[in-house]
């Protein structure tokens, strides 16, 4: 490894255990230290509306949530997706995990400590755009 700053160069062997521990401070991600709040800042509205839904209600079927956020299954399912890109993008994992193969019969949940940051998340959005 070849490091460069203000002038002063220093090399160091690949094996070292610095060079381990340099790499690992230039390539950490910021949604690393809370994952949950870096996925909610670069959802949408409609994303964070599904987010906030599932955490209100802890575990919640595919007809009850579909019909919360107005949505059919085709556009659950484009929610749903949107969610998983915007996590990969992020580099985060994906929070929503589904229980069941059929329609009549999926529900949607989040981990506890999940659903308490998205709560957490939404309260803090609506008194800062009632501050503004």
């Amino acid at each position: 490894m070849h490091i460069t700053d203000r002038g002063m160069t220093v090399d160091l062997e690949d094996e070292d255990p610095r060079a381990a521990r340099i790499r690992a401070l230039l390539y950490e991600q910021p949604a690393a230290s809370n994952p949950v709040a870096a996925l909610w800042q670069a959802c949408n509205s409609q994303h964070r509306e599904a987010l906030l839904a599932i955490a209100e209600h802890g575990e919640i079927a595919q007809a009850d949530l579909e019909r919360v956020l107005g949505l059919d299954g085709v556009g659950l399912r484009g929610r749903h997706a949107g969610i998983a890109k915007i996590a990969k993008r992020v580099g985060v994992e994906y929070p929503i995990k589904s229980v069941g193969a059929r329609r009549e019969v999926r529900s949607f949940s989040l981990a506890t400590s999940v659903a308490r940051e998205v709560l957490k998340l939404s309260a803090t959005n609506k008194k800062q755009r009632r501050n503004r």
